[in-house]
């Protein structure tokens, strides 16, 4: 079996105190995704990584919530983008960078992730991240202003794209600001010598000054590296922001009475909210202990599990609650209905977020987790892959506290290894395999953990 760790969830309520706003919009409405790729196999880069961290360093100092990721994979980036999603706020400012290499085919620019080999054009849209889906995410999370900065106009990165064009596209700029780190068509200078990049090295330094719209603040970005290069790079913006008034990474100096006036209220509206939110926590706190108290009173003990009495089963080791039925059965011993088999990919849609037994967090179990319902009564035969030695009772699983298990069960884990594959644990045997998504396994659903 392979090491398993349990993961330890502290939950801070904090009060977060905003220190100045423009536009209305306050440093805790500002979120960004700084993205530094450089491991590419074919052509490796000097710069992003130290571009990445030192960008998200500024922005952290800007007030912005950052998620920096470094050197990530396709999947790592689409998650990424997920995440960066979630966390934009209506009305808000949301901030996309990229250093690393991007293309265009067709007029339409791609940004690469590490890890992947591009044979030909045709391949390049399902191995990248298309620059348009990003803007796409932020525009479905309702910001209001949205900025993308785009430092990935190197040279072709892979013998298989000889087709791409030069440089990045022109887009759409629509309610959006972006910023190219050279023209469309023309490639940017890596600057090896140096820590950064030629253009990112630029717009750090001009970041830290006060008073300059967006405009302005990347009109001087473009004369500096212009100067700079001798005219071989020059940066490239288009603005389709909306708004009457501008938006300032640093907004002008204010009268010190009014920035004190503003900022004791919004000490005082946080206050006033947070102390909201504390009496909320303590009435539910109080709730989930006297339902606590009533479960503990109805427990029964099945070897390692509790028996809560309510359809659920609490692993005392690691502390999973477990639906004690399969999907599609019900009934005290799991004895009413029949179970369900779904493909991989529906179950994960079906199975996100569901409601039951006064929780509405149950979700798909990640192998490891799966793989702690295993149980060999007659021992493991091979340790490393976790076989149940001849003769265990089948199906491998305490029958007593998960009644009428049928022999496979998905994970909510795909594959590293195949992107077409998934894990799931056959009980049959007492082992775990990967499979093909397309094919049917039923499901049991957990909550806690993570």
């Amino acid at each position: 079996m392979r090491k398993k760790c349990l993961p330890i969830i502290v939950v801070l309520f904090g009060l977060f105190v905003c220190i100045w706003c423009n536009d209305g919009l306050c440093a805790s409405d500002r979120v960004a995704l700084v993205i530094g790729n450089k491991d590419y196999h074919d052509a490796p880069l000097q710069n992003p990584v130290n571009d990445a961290n030192d960008l998200s360093d500024a922005l952290d100092q800007l007030g912005f919530d950052v998620i920096k990721r470094i050197n990530v994979t396709h999947r790592e980036m689409e998650r990424s983008l997920r995440e960066f999603k979630q966390k934009i706020t209506p009305n808000g400012v949301a901030l996309f960078y990229y250093s690393g290499h991007g293309v265009q085919i067709n007029g339409r620019n791609y940004l690469l992730p590490v890890g992947q080999t591009i044979y030909g054009p045709e391949e390049i849209r399902f191995k990248s991240v298309q620059a348009d889906f990003v803007l796409a995410k932020m525009e479905s999370a309702g910001s209001k202003v949205n900025i993308v900065i785009l430092d990935a106009c190197r040279n072709n990165p892979s013998k298989g794209l000889k087709g791409a064009g030069q440089g990045l596209a022109a887009m759409d700029a629509e309610g959006a600001f972006i910023a190219y780190s050279t023209g469309p068509g023309r490639f940017a200078l890596d600057n090896a010598r140096e820590r950064n990049g030629l253009y990112t090295k630029n717009l750090l330094k001009t970041l830290q000054t006060p008073g300059l719209t967006i405009e302005e603040l990347f009109r001087r970005v473009r004369y500096n590296v212009t100067k700079e290069s001798d005219k071989q790079q020059i940066p490239w913006t288009a603005s389709g922001l909306y708004g009457e008034k501008p938006f300032y990474f640093i907004p002008p100096t204010r009268q010190k009475e009014e920035a004190e006036h503003e900022i004791n209220a919004r000490l005082k509206q946080y206050k006033e909210e947070y102390e909201l939110q504390l009496r909320r926590l303590e009435a539910e706190k109080a709730r989930q202990e006297k339902k606590l108290s009533q479960l503990l009173q109805k427990k029964t003990k099945i070897g390692k599990y509790i028996d809560n009495h309510d359809g659920t089963i609490t692993d005392t080791k690691t502390g999973l609650m477990w639906k004690r039925c399969s999907e599609g059965l019900s009934g005290k011993n799991c004895e009413k209905g029949e179970v369900k088999e779904y493909t991989w990919n529906d179950a994960v849609k079906r199975f996100k977020k569901v409601s039951y037994a006064g929780y509405d967090d149950w979700r798909m179990p990640t192998i490891d987790e799966l793989e702690t319902l295993v149980y060999c009564s007659k021992g493991v035969k091979n340790k490393k892959i976790g076989l149940c030695n001849d003769g265990s009772t089948k199906p491998t699983i305490n029958q007593q506290a998960f009644p009428n298990t049928t022999w496979r069960y998905w994970s909510g884990s795909p594959s590293a290894n195949y992107s077409d594959y998934a894990w799931y644990v056959y009980f049959s045997i007492g082992s775990s395999f990967a499979n093909d998504r397309f094919n049917v396994s039923a499901v049991r659903l957990v909550r806690g953990g993570q």
